[in-house]
Formats: C-alpha cells, structure tokens, sequence
C-alpha cells in the first residue's frame, strides 16, 4: 500500500501511512468471533466448501492447527502513523512468528489489504484539503487561521458501513477537527 497515486489529484505526490492499528485490531477482532470462538466443526467448514469449490478434496489440516493454536501468529511492523512515503512503500508488513505457518501470510493479505486502503487514502486527501484551507486562510483571513480545523467537515458516514466509517472518519481527523462522524470519537482515544 499504496501501489500508485493514479487516482489521486496531480497535486498529491505522497500517501500518509496510518490505520494499522486499526487493521490489526479488525484482523484480530473477526478471527476471534468467527474462526477461534467457534467450535472447530463450525471453523473448519471453510476445508469443506473450499473441496467444493475446487471439485477435489481440499486438506485444511492447517486451518485445524491454527484453530488449535487459537492465536495468529503474526507480527505486525508498521510506519509510524501521519508518515508520508512515496507510492510502493509498504506501510506495514506481517512477519510469521511460529513454524509451520507460511502460508498464513498470503491468506490474510486479502483481507488485510481490503482494510489498510482506507483510511491512508481518507488521511492524504484531507490532509491535501487541509494544506488547502491553511493556504487560503493565510491569504485571505490570516487572524482566523485557527477555521482551518474546521473548514473541511467530515460527514462520511451518512450511508457508510460502521469500518469504513471509523477508518475514514480516523484518517479525515489526523489533520482536520471537525467531524459529524462520532464513532471516531471513541475510536480515536
């Protein structure tokens, strides 16, 4: 993450790693209610419709030893949040902590990387609009530079599902105050 800023505005030539606490917290959180607090027959029902899948026989001896283990064995390494880095740094890599685990790297990356977009994507455009306002109000009104805080109110939410909306609502607040996203009160502390 990121892999590219082509989607960006021409004038955004850096990404802003942050959320990974977020991330992990998210990881951790589904894997406890849905594979490890689970009893293994529910757990392991993934070997079974994965055999389905592929019309063979899948072996999910692995996914039973995990279950076992009842932990991920692995380690998060992040990028201190709010750095910014060029496109194609990695902001957080996962490194495998106990033997006879390598494939798990691979199988979380989906996920992972389905949750690590957001919020350093939220964090670098708001921090664009941020570095906007200080601009112009330096400009035009420089004895209330303090509204620049609050020029760019957050109200994502409004039809946004409860991830998306603290991880984007969390980005948009690194640099910005105002917000009507107050799930990212609690989130944030």
């Amino acid at each position: 993450i990121p892999r590219s800023l082509k989607n960006m505005h021409k004038s955004i030539l850096k990404m802003m790693a942050c959320g990974s606490q977020l991330v992990v917290r998210e990881l951790h959180s589904a894997f406890q209610e849905n594979f490890f607090d689970q009893p293994i027959e529910v757990a392991l029902k993934f070997s079974r419709d994965m055999s389905k899948y592929l019309m063979i026989e899948y072996n999910g001896e692995h996914f039973e030893e995990l279950h076992k283990l009842g932990y991920l064995p692995i380690r998060i390494q992040a990028l201190p949040e709010g750095t910014f880095t060029d496109p194609n740094i990695p902001h957080m890599a996962g490194i495998n902590t106990k033997d006879g685990y390598a494939w798990l790297g691979l199988f979380l990356e989906t996920m992972i990387s389905k949750l690590a977009w957001q919020m350093p994507t939220a964090a670098t455009i708001a921090a664009k609009f941020k570095e906007n306002s200080v601009e112009w109000v330096t400009k035009t009104d420089s004895e209330n530079l303090w509204l620049a805080d609050f020029m760019n109110h957050d109200f994502h939410s409004r039809g946004g599902n409860p991830f998306s909306s603290i991880a984007i609502g969390l980005g948009h607040a690194l640099t910005n105050s105002g917000s009507d996203t107050l799930n990212v009160i609690p989130a944030s502390r």
